[in-house]
């Protein structure tokens, strides 16, 4: 019996370890704009194609609510999503004057798409973009930042949609590829004032 536990004990500490080795660490960049993007030595198509890439995937993964109110509590400003058209180009419609690189996300954002939702999301405040060497661009996310109390709540910072606290600021940090790849999750369900905050803590928790 002993020799039996034992071995129990070895294999799952095995698994542990290949479960830990195959969950490796990318790099991550996180940003505000494009231009911040190129600061830190991407190239301006790579940093473009992002942020419109992060804009696209706001649509579905943005934290939604049924009221503009609940939303604004948590996030300061809000909006009303629009179906995403990547055929737009990022500089079209009321932003036109502006080039790619001077937009913000929630400008960029608003130029995707046309029609209107039923909820209410946040607008982005940045993105993140997963295994960025040389170029490739990788995964692009949208980014969120909370105010007020649901800031206090979980600490501040750039969070994903799913409450996965990303980086207190813009920057290059690093993060398990499975924390990434998890906060893509698309949104699918509709959260009340302080909604946000509980979700983002149970995610600290859960990691």
């Amino acid at each position: 019996m002993k020799r039996s536990a034992s071995l129990r004990l070895v294999l799952m500490g095995s698994a542990a370890l290949t479960l830990s080795a195959c969950d490796e660490s990318v790099d991550v960049g996180v940003f505000e704009t494009v231009e911040q993007c190129q600061i830190m030595g991407y190239s301006q198509s790579a940093c473009e194609t992002a942020i419109q890439a992060a804009a696209r995937e706001h649509m579905q993964s943005a934290p939604r609510y049924a009221t503009k109110a609940d939303c604004e509590a948590e996030f300061g400003r809000c909006e009303t999503p629009t179906q995403a058209a990547s055929e737009i180009p990022a500089g079209a419609g009321q932003n036109a004057a502006q080039t790619p690189a001077q937009q913000t996300p929630g400008q960029v954002a608003q130029n995707q798409g046309g029609g209107f939702g039923s909820f209410f999301m946040p607008m982005m405040a940045g993105y993140m973009i997963g295994n960025m060497m040389g170029n490739r661009g990788g995964m692009a996310q949208p980014l969120y930042r909370p105010v007020g109390e649901t800031a206090r709540q979980t600490g501040g910072g750039l969070f994903a949609g799913n409450g996965t606290r990303v980086a207190g600021g813009t920057g290059m940090t690093r993060m398990p590829e499975s924390t990434l790849s998890a906060a893509r999750a698309p949104a699918t369900s509709t959260l009340s004032r302080g909604g946000f905050g509980s979700r983002a803590n149970s995610v600290s928790v859960a990691s």
